[in-house]
């Protein structure tokens, strides 16, 4: 590009190599003993391996908008160079990706967290996510799938408890033996094509092949399906999920529920549709896949709204809540095309800022409140009516009601299948996530004596805010926020330093970061044309890939049904025997084995469905 003196695949590379540096900077810091020293450099790796490569998007834009570029690592040939993907879809994913990682590592500054541990894995989350949106060769796909794990599976054990060493070994597992399955499906492909490279596979599938070799073709594509779908969290591969978001430190469970679920989504979807596109004997199978995904996810959405409802704990009732969203989103996606794909994305970054939003406000409250179990956590308002308002913001967005993005994208996903049965799912689905979003606000009620909410608290007006009682009365008078603790007693590594007795201000990365969540969540709704037209012009930059616009919804009746629906499901929640069946269903049996089985039914049931007649 002309003007910046730099090629245009270098500013691409850039944008990989720089959470590198950050990483290499980091660790470096971490050797040092002066403290000054390393607190300086720690923030120097930050900002060059996390806020630099997020300021370079702005000219990448401009070079992938003149020609997206499609190069080799070294300029190596197709047989052994590895593909690298710089179009519309490697910004947007670079976008998200560096958006979450940028509020968290601005967020953990204020906690007992920051330092260049956590800022090295970050880095490497980072660099990550970058690498894994400009794939376009498989082995690279898999090894940059490997790096995401691995620095979520430590990222996860930072929280500093058992229950999070626990849940990052499950997830470990779980994943690694999954992507045993992912590389025997790269291995069946190279066998058959010699390449690795989506456009060589596709060049050598589209030549003709044998029709034994045609099924080895199938059950690799089913294995890297499936393999990746756990990563991606849908029905009946999502139980790894629920406990390593909600065990994380509240910075990481934004970035793991708001982003890593959702790039691998895209990245399979790139590998897909070349596929669907290029080589014809592949399209009703890659098609079929796609429906059968889209069921799950369809189902997912109401499954796991039901899930969340029933949870004590508010991180794991917004981490069921990710679940159900990520539902919609393979929903949309699974219709696998150009429309499909660009509303699936939209709903991906409204969901990712609204989650964020709620897991930093959340986090932070009931780390102040010294307990995380909504049934016996109240007087979140005694720490400041801004972080009551951030966490508005967020549950609006997900509950999809106007004018915030989650109203715009969730409304068009929902378009989509207007007249269907997925419709109705979706529909109701959106009930749920309301009635759990109330459930989830009871953090902020005022405490009072007594099982029912709703007499309790007719009968007297709301306190103002200087009158409400400590949570947890300390002998100083003030109310003691048990050094951070979580619903399970453990001391919470995000506790900040402001916390003491009574409500205090909130440090500057706690509240910068929360602040710019909600400006994403209110501008991509307010927006929402320009924000549409520019994700669609970077998905689809050819008029003849629409087959007709987004529409942005109006304000409807269907809101109000949401709000009454959704208040009627969380007034049964609390009745007697709503609470022994949230209770039965809470208490269902869960384990590691069955995590494996549910992995091992879901790629049989592809196989079945894909290769018997």
């Amino acid at each position: 590009m002309k003007g910046y003196g730099m090629h245009p695949i270098d500013w691409n590379i850039a944008l990989l190599m720089l959470p590198l540096g950050g990483l290499s900077i980091a660790l470096f810091a971490k050797t040092l003993g002066n403290s000054r020293v390393r607190d300086g450099l720690d923030f120097l790796a930050g900002i060059g391996g996390i806020v630099l490569p997020l300021v370079l998007l702005g000219p990448l834009y401009v070079v992938i908008k003149e020609k997206p570029w499609y190069p080799f690592v070294g300029q190596q040939p197709d047989l052994l160079g590895i593909q690298l993907s710089f179009d519309g879809l490697f910004w947007l994913l670079s976008l998200l990706g560096l958006i979450g990682s940028f509020l968290s590592w601005l967020y953990t500054r204020s906690t007992a967290l920051k330092g260049p541990v956590f800022t090295a894995l970050l880095c490497l989350q980072t660099f990550g996510l970058i690498a894994t949106a400009a794939s376009a060769d498989l082995f690279n796909l898999f090894v940059c799938f490997e790096i995401l794990g691995i620095a979520s599976y430590v990222l996860v054990a930072l929280a500093g408890k058992g229950r999070a060493f626990l849940a990052s070994f499950s997830y470990m597992m779980v994943s690694s033996a999954s992507m045993l399955f992912f590389l025997l499906g790269v291995f069946g492909l190279y066998k058959v094509t010699g390449r690795l490279s989506y456009s060589g596979i596709s060049q050598v599938l589209a030549g003709g092949i044998s029709a034994e070799s045609v099924w080895m073709v199938r059950l690799s594509v089913i294995c890297i399906v499936g393999a990746t779908a756990v990563r991606i969290a849908v029905l009946p591969v999502y139980g790894w999920l629920p406990e390593a978001h909600a065990s994380a430190p509240h910075g990481v469970s934004a970035v793991l529920s708001g982003v890593l679920i959702k790039v691998p989504l895209f990245a399979l979807g790139r590998f897909l549709f070349t596929l669907q596109q290029d080589v014809p004997f592949l399209a009703p199978d890659v098609q079929r896949l796609t429906q059968i995904l889209g069921t799950a996810g369809t189902f997912t959405s109401l499954v796991a709204t039901v899930l969340s409802l029933c949870q004590r704990d508010a991180k794991l009732i917004l981490a069921y809540s990710s679940i159900s969203h990520i539902g919609y989103i393979v929903a949309a996606w699974s219709l696998a095309s150009p429309l499909g794909f660009v509303v699936a994305y939209l709903h991906a970054f409204s969901h990712a800022m609204a989650k964020g939003i709620l897991f930093l406000t959340v986090g932070t409250v009931s780390d102040r409140l010294g307990e995380r179990n909504v049934d016996k956590a109240r007087g979140g308002l005694s720490q400041g009516w801004f972080l009551f308002g951030a966490f508005l913001v967020g549950v609006l967005s997900l509950a999809a009601l106007p004018p915030l993005g989650g109203w715009v994208s969730k409304g068009a996903v929902a378009e989509l299948y207007k007249g269907g049965w997925q419709y109705t799912i979706l529909f109701i689905s959106s009930w749920g996530t309301m009635a759990a979003m109330l459930r989830l606000s009871q953090l902020f009620w005022h405490p009072f004596s007594g099982k029912s909410f709703f007499p309790s608290f007719l009968k007297k007006p709301f306190p103002a805010l200087s009158s409400l009682e400590p949570v947890f009365p300390s002998s100083s008078g003030g109310a003691s926020i048990s050094g951070g603790k979580s619903a399970s007693g453990e001391v919470s590594q995000d506790a900040d330093a402001s916390q003491g007795n009574g409500k205090q201000r909130l440090p500057r990365g706690t509240l910068f970061s929360i602040t710019l969540y909600g400006l994403l969540c209110i501008a991509s709704g307010v927006f929402a044309h320009p924000w549409i037209s520019l994700v669609t012009s970077l998905l689809s930059p050819t008029p003849a890939a629409h087959e007709k616009g987004i529409t942005i919804p109006q304000p409807s009746g269907s809101a109000f049904i949401t709000i009454v629906a959704g208040a009627l499901l969380f007034g049964l929640s609390r009745t007697r025997r709503g609470g022994q069946l949230l209770q039965l269903i809470r208490n269902r049996p869960q384990s590691f084995e069955g995590l494996v089985g549910a992995f091992s039914v879901a790629i049989g049931a592809l196989a079945a469905l894909l290769l018997i007649p």
